[in-house]
């Protein structure tokens, strides 16, 4: 079922080591995955280190050869945090070059977030779109961990600057089981309104709880997965489909409803669609009688297909508890990581499946983790079809697990 981890390893590279510098000034912890900036670089985030120890916005650029990383922005530069702390989510671009993030946390409950570049792409200033937890009982919601989305994201498309946005938190809402919401720009200010609040209905929350990550179909219908509830207590595919003003939630399918929950159990991440409307994404429980996790498939008529159950094998040597999305490539080939299993360090894996399972890189297996550990934010693809992605754990940094690293994987 899978190839052993050495197949690969010499298409694998070290892009950058995290935390190299003293008190980790050029960021700690990155895990939000990366996205291309369109010179041939790759824009991230680091959840924490920086200037103030709250997390970095980051470019990291080809330069002769070589790369060379870039802090952008450090949080927490305002007093209180007001600016926001603790980046988790991927960034999305626009086709002016500014970026757009959220932070988990600032001086309430997380912000979100554009940075505008200078003329000479130098200097980035930092304008908050929209602090969470302004209302009571912070029904407009908290903590928003992944990034926002937006009608066209899916096919490559940058962000026009001006259309509807849309993100979820993990709190907060009427249910205060995480929200789905919108934020449209009126003018030079953005409204922020609540389309779906979880939970609503009390535990067991059979519409689910925290949701992650959305993805926009066009502007009546967003896709995304919740971990927790459901209607079998293990997670769900979810879609909200708008009518004028109202948007209506439907569960697409509710996982664990298979014997030892043989379709995997608490989907996490961002879902992938292909060009039919199948969906992919990953679980982080379920799959076999262990459960650790399965790479799935939904078709558009519901029916939902395991491609891969992880830790098929003693030592789990494939991986094991995957919690981003999938990405496909131009042949329709699947690529995603694990944060744990692989090898006796449990560093995880970053595996493909092209109609069948492979591992193409088992992480830390070099002493001292210096080829990274524990990589658990989406991949990204350059022009030529290389793979980029980020691990929150190994590296030389000086925080005694290493600051992370940034890698290139030549699949």
């Amino acid at each position: 079922m899978f190839a052993p981890a050495n197949a690969s390893a010499q298409t694998y590279s070290v892009v950058h080591d995290f935390c190299r510098k003293t008190a980790c000034v050029d960021g700690l912890d990155a895990r939000g995955g990366l996205i291309p900036d369109g010179a041939g670089g790759f824009y991230g985030t680091t959840t924490s280190g920086g200037t103030f120890n709250e997390g970095t916005v980051f470019d990291l650029v080809p330069v002769q050869g070589k790369w060379k990383l870039k802090i952008l922005y450090n949080f927490c530069a305002q007093v209180n945090c007001t600016d926001g702390a603790f980046p988790q989510g991927r960034l999305i671009l626009d086709t002016a070059g500014n970026l757009y993030g959220t932070t988990v946390e600032s001086d309430n409950s997380g912000i979100v977030f554009r940075l505008e570049p200078n003329s000479d792409r130098r200097k980035w200033k930092l304008h908050v779109l929209y602090s969470f937890c302004q209302q009571a009982n912070c029904t407009d919601g908290a903590h928003s961990y992944f990034g926002l989305a937006y009608a066209g994201q899916s096919n490559g498309a940058l962000y026009d600057g001006s259309s509807p946005l849309y993100g979820t938190t993990l709190e907060g809402g009427a249910g205060n089981e995480g929200v789905v919401f919108q934020l449209a720009k009126q003018g030079k200010t953005w409204l922020q309104t609540v389309l779906y609040s979880f939970c609503t209905g009390g535990y067991p929350c059979t519409d689910g709880d925290e949701p992650n990550q959305l993805l926009v179909q066009d502007a009546q219908h967003l896709l995304g997965v919740v971990p927790y509830g459901g209607p079998n207590k293990a997670g769900a595919v979810f879609e909200l489909t708008s009518a004028g003003n109202t948007w209506t939630e439907t569960t697409l399918y509710g996982f664990c409803a298979q014997a030892q929950c043989a379709d995997g159990a608490e989907p996490n991440g961002s879902l992938l669609a292909d060009t039919a409307g199948n969906l992919y994404g990953t679980t982080y429980g379920g799959g076999n009688s262990l459960g650790y996790g399965v790479v799935y498939k939904l078709a558009p008529n519901g029916t939902e297909t395991v491609l891969h159950a992880f830790c098929s094998k003693s030592g789990c040597p494939d991986g094991s508890y995957p919690i981003a999305g999938l990405i496909m490539n131009s042949n329709g080939s699947l690529f995603g990581t694990t944060p744990s299993g692989g090898n006796s360090q449990r560093a995880g894996v970053a595996f493909e499946w092209n109609g069948k399972f492979n591992v193409l890189y088992t992480f830390c297996s070099k002493s001292n983790c210096k080829d990274g550990a524990n990589p658990d934010g989406d991949l990204a693809q350059d022009s030529s079809g290389d793979i980029f992605g980020l691990t929150g754990n190994g590296g030389t940094g000086q925080n005694g697990y290493g600051g992370g690293i940034a890698f290139e994987l030549i699949p």
